[in-house]
């Protein structure tokens, strides 16, 4: 019977160390990803364009790229995002600046995307990430306003490269 418990106990804990290990290896390759993309260098940019990128992503042969669910949800949250509120004021701009933030936050916590389409989605992520730090940081109302229309656009066209 003590055979037994310790066969038990040693499966378990042996079992248990596997997956202790497999949890840190998924949040250290998520970690990995999230600083690529911090430390990556971004697409060529004219930063006289706001449409500069559309001249670096493709499309896959012709078609959209697949994106992953959690990607599209979060492109539609953020247009819900705008689309729901009216700012008026530059906190009320900050404050969308903000929740729009979280939703790119999310769609690079839960991105799985890889090869092609996670490069051309990068591309698509860049300038829409400087847009929304603009935003957070808008010092004016008519520059909050020219700055959410830029992001708006820039989320419209989400769904030309990607499905």
């Amino acid at each position: 019977m003590k055979n037994i418990l310790f066969i038990i106990a040693l499966t378990a804990i042996t079992y248990s160390c596997n997956e202790t290990q497999k949890s840190e290896q998924m949040v250290n390759e998520k970690t990995e990803t999230d600083q690529q993309i911090k430390n990556s260098t971004p697409p060529k940019a004219d930063n006289a364009s706001e449409k500069s990128w559309m001249n670096e992503i493709s499309l896959n042969n012709g078609n959209k790229w697949e994106a992953n669910p959690e990607t599209t949800e979060g492109v539609n949250n953020m247009l819900q995002s705008i689309n729901k509120v009216n700012p008026n004021t530059i906190p009320e701009f900050q404050e969308l600046g903000a929740k729009l933030n979280d939703e790119k936050n999310y769609i690079v916590k839960k991105c799985t995307m890889k090869g092609a389409s996670h490069d051309n989605l990068h591309v698509f992520l860049y300038p829409l990430i400087k847009k929304i730090d603009n935003l957070m940081a808008v010092t004016s109302v008519a520059e909050g306003s020219k700055i959410t229309a830029d992001i708006e656009t820039h989320l419209e066209a989400y769904q030309r490269f990607f499905q």
